[in-house]
């Protein structure tokens, strides 16, 4: 049986790793604070339950949508 998804805690706060995650490709930390605020926004206002199986991967990939087009697509 396949792993299972987990939804974003309501408490979710952006872990350091994941920070320097974007720091080191080029945010700022304002920008990272701004996107963080967004990315909780987002998912846990999805009304389908969104769950992901891994949230950290998930982050890495709303940063780097957010570098190549400027804004989540």
């Amino acid at each position: 049986m396949g792993k299972k998804g987990t939804s974003l805690p309501d408490n979710w706060k952006l872990p350091d790793e994941w920070r320097a995650y974007a720091l080191g490709i080029g945010f700022s930390d304002e920008k990272i604070d701004d996107e963080a605020s967004k990315f909780k926004m987002y998912w846990l206002s999805r009304a389908d339950n969104a769950t992901k199986l891994d949230w950290k991967r998930t982050w890495e990939n709303w940063c780097i949508r957010i570098l190549h087009f400027g804004a989540w697509k």
